[in-house]
């Protein structure tokens, strides 16, 4: 029996480009809507948190987490990501019980390991207690089951219903981590129970969803014909699994080695850092990350090239001036919003705006190898990055002891490899590069040289909480310039 895989569709269909970027952009918008939602919820409890919890205990709760999120890319193979490919529903839920059952078996094997080895694994990442590490059961057996059913909701267009368990599972998150810290010693396990409590929310809401569908997927594991599933998507596992897991590694390990060398505090300025400058990454993954997978496997070059360069022209003119101004008065944001304790957090939220641009602009595009069947590519390029940016990351760590010196090094390999990245990424997709570059380019220039000329003479004008303010001030009615010019698309 065969698995059949969704066809790329004919290019002479009947919908031309504004039509195709309408749906698109409105169901990204109504993702994102949910998860900027989350974000601005979780940015609010930020301050509250920051004065709650001492940089090495969030230090310590974020090398649990960081272990996690490597383990749950792996718990099921990653054949999650095949959900929205099969033309057939059934086909879809016999293939969503065995990542089911590939969950449970994977966070089964993580409870015998911590239970074997939890003292030797608590003394090697630097935890004071192993006891944290009972955490990584149940937030891996969340996170992969929440991926499997975003995945089955993005399958059947249920945008609204993957929004609201976003907002929902941030919500509880943080409402958890803020009471936790009112009622108890702010500690570690607080907030690893907030992420437990959040994941718990989210997973509910989507699998309240289709429940009549979960009562007939769970009936049998057995029956599932598990070799012929794993033969017709043996890509995503083979290619997808270790590209996904370099991924998360690339993000994971830098905590993860930090804790290793001793630098837990370090570890929390680093996490709380990358938190805030790369929010807005987080919001554009969620938003556009499942809604573009379907459109790059169904939609022709010319008309992808149309889609991408509409939505990375949104994205330069919406991120650019926010980063100039959180770069020119970082200082003063920190110190108002979370305190003095973690003013040395702006020194890495300095170097991680850059990164977190580059980000913005490439990171929903990774779905295009896996609509295109390059998930070896894919593979490799990552692994090239991998073993180059997190060695030399090493190697200035361990030469020089100075974190923020191994955070600049990793920073300055990103920018250049997402820009290498994104050449490739367009001759994959047989996009057109020239017109990217010639819509991409200028617009990046003027945007950076506009927004950094008038946050200077802002800033120069006035003193640093009032020019603070005026920007503050200004942001909104120029957002409303910028989006009014999208409305006819929506």
């Amino acid at each position: 029996m065969s698995v059949d895989i969704i066809a790329i569709a004919d290019p002479t269909r009947k919908t031309d480009d504004h039509t195709s970027y309408k749906t698109f952009l409105w169901n990204t918008l109504r993702l994102g809507f949910g998860t900027g939602a989350g974000q601005l919820l979780m940015l609010a409890s930020t301050p509250i948190i920051a004065r709650m919890y001492r940089p090495d205990i969030v230090g310590e709760a974020q090398i649990v987490m960081s272990v996690a999120g490597t383990l749950a890319v792996v718990a099921s193979l990653r054949l999650e990501l095949a959900l929205p490919l099969p033309k057939d529903d059934a086909t879809a839920a016999r293939l969503f019980r065995v990542i089911a059952a590939l969950a449970l078996a994977s966070s089964l094997l993580i409870a015998f390991v911590v239970l074997v080895a939890d003292s030797s694994l608590a003394r090697w990442l630097g935890l004071r207690t192993a006891t944290l590490l009972w955490a990584l059961v149940p937030i891996v057996l969340l996170t992969s089951l929440t991926q499997v059913h975003s995945l089955w909701l993005t399958r059947t267009g249920r945008f609204g219903t993957l929004a609201a368990a976003r907002f929902a599972g941030v919500g509880s998150l943080a409402a958890v981590q803020v009471a936790l810290g009112l009622w108890r010693n702010a500690a570690a396990s607080s907030l690893l129970i907030g992420v437990i409590a959040g994941g718990a929310v989210s997973l509910a809401i989507q699998m309240a969803e289709r429940r009549q569908q979960l009562l007939a997927l769970s009936a049998s594991v057995r029956a599932v014909p598990l070799m012929t599933l794993l033969k017709g998507y043996k890509n995503f596992a083979i290619y997808s699994l270790p590209y996904s897991f370099l991924c998360q590694l690339s993000r994971t390990a830098v905590i993860v080695l930090l804790g290793v060398f001793g630098h837990k505090e370090a570890v929390g300025l680093y996490a709380f850092a990358f938190r805030v400058t790369c929010a807005p990454v987080s919001l554009v993954m969620a938003a556009l990350n499942q809604v573009f997978y379907k459109s790059a496997a169904e939609d022709d070059p010319h008309r992808l090239t149309t889609l991408i360069a509409h939505t990375q022209e949104l994205i330069v003119k919406l991120a650019v001036p926010v980063l100039a101004i959180v770069w020119a008065h970082d200082s003063l944001i920190i110190s108002i919003a979370f305190g003095p304790r973690w003013s040395a957090a702006t020194r890495y939220m300095d170097v991680l705006a850059l990164m977190s641009f580059a980000y913005l602009l490439t990171s929903w595009l990774d779905r295009i190898y896996d609509a295109r069947q390059r998930q070896r590519l894919a593979l490799a390029l990552e692994a090239g990055f991998d073993l180059i940016s997190l060695g030399l990351f090493l190697l200035v760590l361990a030469r020089t002891g100075d974190p923020l010196l191994a955070v600049m090094a990793l920073t300055a390999v990103t920018v250049v490899y997402c820009a290498v990245w994104f050449v490739i990424t367009i001759h994959i997709g047989r996009l057109d590069g020239a017109r990217l570059a010639n819509t991409l380019a200028p617009l990046i220039i003027m945007t950076i040289v506009g927004s950094g000329i008038a946050t200077w003479i802002i800033r120069a004008l006035l003193p640093l909480s009032a020019s603070l303010l005026v920007c503050a001030v200004l942001l909104p009615p120029y957002y409303y310039c910028v989006v009014s010019k999208y409305r006819s698309l929506v």
